[in-house]
């Protein structure tokens, strides 16, 4: 109904790519139609196994519009529980991107390839589909006690309950812009998908690393003009910290675990209206919510939502008086069918209602702790059991210590929630061991490969014991508190002994929420990550007028190095080459161009878990402001810092976006130079940049034409970079091959100019339009850079420093092979004429694709990066020549 009401209106946009109602409904009846060819029909399961995208969507819509039930099958997920999922659910047809079909476990489920093109030729009519609305909409895994997770079964009748009911609360009309930030695993995540569309919105949906990043959502609400936002404590947490001030015309709820007094004060003064809302997975969704106005209101979980009954019961199943405390049972139209392939434990939690007057009806009893208040409102007051939340995530703890006790070495493990400061909370692992103790890293590796992430405890205990209370069972409360902030076993705890480190010491307990902080720690392993280490930077900037390079961090995250240096004499130089791991002796290292300029390269930590770790790694700083203007000066200035590390090859080279470019330039010239360069790795870069030098020249001249400044200056350059280079891609394929580079290079500035002038003839008002046009979101771009705050500035100076001397770079023939490494999603860098142009450069081309966006191949695809640079860092092994720096 809302497709025949407003068939152009955008329903859903993701990074560069929108959806109309109309396109988003064609392509789900298409992709329908397909499982429908497959068999899926009401009462199928079938699987959704996609990095967050457009597709993401469609492919949603068109296992409902088919009849089945959604199977949500997160990619961060180990290959031992996503294997386990599928079996269990009884999926018969799994929907997966191209690139992550590999990654799948063995199952017996049809795939249907989402990037083929079979079932785009499909009838974009509806499907007649007959279906009843007590057939699943989906089935969500959550932890289980038992060790393996258990899939809740929620059906349509449920779904479309909670929908309708939210729909009349939050109000939410066609003008508003949704931001879905959630993983589809995640139960609210079905509110951002499916109500928008019930009225008409737009759905903003944010990349699994802008959801991860404070600076990416609140740059997404601004570009997007955002009007409503659900998210966990956690993420609001991180919006605030990365300086969102909130807005009045905003609406926003919180939801997935308690939220802190503190913080719901903050956005009760922030926001037009927020909602604190309550309900387990098997309620479907929310079950309880209210309006926050005061702040200092006690924060409760508010009152039932529509067609729920809340009940506080005791033991013998009779309510509590208002005010005293008994377990929280829900009723009503939200309840879910029950577990999957679970019948007893469906029987002990969905209870028969004593207080309903339909018979048979059923109540959940929640193990949540709660009491009525007198205004009518519950209060949450904590768990019957050993379930817990973090971010969100519900996790049965009984889950972790199983998967523990299957260690050989463990014999006993508890695993206990130690709540921090601001809801900062943390699983802390205690282990009795059978002989001697595992060490943390050990444990780790061994959780990770049956749990995800958010299940993997922060810090292990080894106990001779576990405490017993008189009846025998373990005692909790008689747990002893973990250092989380110590070294580890064996080195002594170090406080602070200078001035110097009691501040910074400060300094971190306050960033990572700890109650103290060993000056030896090192500061990703308790929780830091490339967020915290900017504001880290920023504050001892301000406390001692210095800030340190992020090479200091690299060399040795410690607060023990960083007052060494803050203390010295001014004269440190930073290096270009920094050692990030030092490998085993002998071995040829891999040298890094990172060319993030914001973030420091500290995405190259997380790459070092997935490569060998006896591979020495160096990290190259690019240069800044100020340095060479040109990527052959960069170049220059960078090979005595290689050969100083590496005298003579073979090289082991990866450079990331413009740190690519560099790469390959310091590549040519050691080849020139007689050194073999055994690998050169590309990630994400284009190969004709030059081409557009002259498109940068004229928009520069055309802005300061108009008295704009670099801000603005930059902003146009990139609003007309891909365009033209699907320009120079797409509408003359077959012109200009001449055979030397520096010729195509020539063809390219002619071409570049062909390409202004064509835009110069729609006129100076066109032009104008281009340059003078606002952001989406409508947001005011300043004149100059000297209105912006300080991190802005430099961001915009680096950014036009960078482009300034890719604009101008032509690449000399490079005599080896090049490994082209990019985006799925921003496929313009592996278009057949951008390998053209790649193939004119080097010898040889490989091109490897990773899942996610241009920011996605180093956060959420870091992973799939890894394991496909230590393939080919092996194979170069292989070849005979990498295997000791004196080969």
């Amino acid at each position: 109904e809302q497709v025949e009401r407003t068939p152009h209106t955008t329903a859903v946009i993701c990074g560069d790519t929108a959806l109309s109602y109309r396109e988003l409904n064609e392509r789900a009846n298409q992709l329908a139609h397909e499982l429908g060819k497959l068999g899926v029909c009401a009462g199928s399961r079938v699987g959704l196994y996609v990095e967050r995208s457009v597709d993401t969507m469609v492919s949603l819509l068109a296992i409902i519009k088919s009849g089945g039930g959604y199977v949500p099958l997160d990619t961060a997920l180990p290959a031992e529980r996503l294997a386990y999922i599928v079996a269990d659910s009884g999926v018969m047809v799994l929907i997966a991107s191209r690139e992550l079909i590999t990654e799948l476990p063995p199952c017996g489920a049809t795939i249907v390839d989402l990037d083929g093109a079979d079932w785009k030729a499909n009838s974009r009519r509806n499907p007649c589909v007959a279906v009843s609305v007590e057939e699943l909409a989906y089935i969500i895994y959550t932890s289980g006690s038992t060790g393996t997770p258990k899939g809740v079964q929620v059906p349509r009748r449920a779904l479309v309950n909670l929908l309708w009911s939210m729909r009349e609360k939050f109000q939410l009309g066609a003008m508003d812009r949704v931001l879905a930030i959630t993983t589809i695993s995640f139960d609210i995540a079905g509110v951002d998908i499916w109500l928008p569309w019930l009225v008409g919105a737009t759905t903003v949906v944010a990349s699994r690393a802008e959801a991860a990043s404070g600076e990416e959502l609140r740059a997404l609400i601004d570009r997007h003009d955002i009007t409503f936002l659900q998210a966990t404590p956690a993420t609001w947490w991180l919006l605030f910290a990365a300086g969102w001030q909130g807005k009045q015309d905003f609406q926003c709820a919180s939801s997935g675990e308690a939220i802190p007094k503190e913080l719901a004060a903050r956005l009760a003064v922030s926001v037009g209206r927020f909602w604190n809302l309550y309900g387990p997975t098997e309620t479907t969704i929310w079950s309880t919510g209210m309006i926050v106005t005061d702040p200092v209101e006690r924060v409760s979980i508010g009152r039932p939502l529509g067609n729920s009954q809340c009940y506080v019961l005791d033991q013998r199943l009779e309510p509590q008086p208002i005010g005293v405390m008994g377990e929280l049972y829900i009723a009503g139209d939200g309840l879910a069918v029950g577990y999957q392939s679970q019948p007893e434990l469906t029987r002990e939690l969905f209870v028969p209602n004593p207080f309903a007057v339909v018979p048979g009806a059923r109540m959940y009893r929640s193990g949540d702790l709660a009491r009525y208040l007198a205004g009518g409102n519950i209060e949450w007051l904590g768990r019957t059991d050993g379930q817990v939340k973090i971010r969100g995530f519900r996790i049965e703890l009984g889950e972790i210590e199983s998967v523990l006790e299957r260690h050989e070495r463990v014999r006993q493990a508890v695993v206990v929630l130690r709540g921090g400061a601001a809801g900062d909370q943390r699983l802390v692992a205690y282990v009795v061991a059978d002989g001697v103790m595992p060490s943390t890293s050990e444990l780790r590796k061994h959780l990770k490969q049956s749990l995800p992430e958010y299940m993997i405890p922060v810090a292990y205990v080894s106990m001779d014991a576990l405490p017993l209370t008189p009846n025998g069972k373990i005692d909790r409360q008689a747990l002893p508190a973990p250092n989380v902030s110590a070294p580890e076993p064996g080195v002594g705890r170090r406080t602070p002994d200078s001035p110097a480190q009691a501040e910074l010491a400060q300094i971190w307990q306050e960033l990572l929420r700890l109650p103290s902080v060993d000056v030896t720690a090192d500061f990703f392993e308790l929780g830091g990550h490339s967020l915290l280490a900017a504001a880290m930077m920023e504050r001892i900037a301000a406390s001692f007028g210095r800030r340190p390079p992020l090479s200091v961090l690299f060399e040795e995250p410690t607060i023990r190095h960083l007052s060494e240096w803050l203390i010295s004499d001014g004269g440190f130089v930073e290096p270009l080459a920094v050692c990030i791991n030092e490998g085993a002796p002998g071995r040829v290292p891999l040298f890094l161009f990172h060319g993030d300029y914001m973030g420091g390269g500290l995405y190259s930590r997380k790459l070092l878990r997935h490569l060998d770790p006896a591979l020495p790694v160096y990290v190259l700083a690019p240069h800044l402001p100020g340095g060479p203007e040109t990527i052959e000066g960069m170049a220059a200035d960078m090979l005595p810092h290689i050969r100083g590390v590496q005298p003579h090859g073979p090289y082991l080279m990866l450079g990331y976006c413009n740190g690519g470019v560099v790469a390959l330039e310091v590549a040519s010239r050691l080849i020139a130079e007689g050194e073999p360069v055994d690998f050169l790795g590309i990630i994400d870069v284009d190969a004709r940049n030059a081409q557009l030098g002259p498109l940068f020249k004229v928009v520069s001249w055309l802005t300061a034409l108009r008295g704009f400044g670099q801000r603005r200056q930059l902003d146009t350059f990139i609003k007309l970079r891909e365009p033209a280079l699907r320009f120079l891609a797409d509408d003359l394929p077959e012109i200009g091959r001449s055979s030397s580079f520096a010729g195509r290079a020539k063809f390219g500035t002619a071409l570049g100019w062909l390409l202004v002038r064509r835009v110069a003839r729609r006129g100076w008002r066109a032009v104008s339009r281009v340059i003078t046009s606002h952001p989406p979101g409508g947001a005011e771009l300043p004149k100059s850079v000297e209105s912006l705050s300080p991190e802005d500035r430099t961001r915009i100076e680096r950014n036009h420093y960078v482009y300034r001397a890719m604009s101008t770079y032509i690449p000399r023939q490079y005599n080896g092979c090049v490994t082209l490494i990019t985006s799925s999603e921003r496929q313009i860098y592996a278009t057949p004429r951008a390998l053209r142009e790649w193939r004119a450069v080097a010898a040889q081309v490989n091109v490897i694709t990773i899942p996610g966006d241009h920011t996605g191949i180093v956060t959420s695809g870091i992973a799939e990066l890894g394991a496909a640079l230590a393939a080919q860092i092996s194979a170069a092994h292989m070849s005979g020549t990498t295997t000791s720096r004196e080969a």
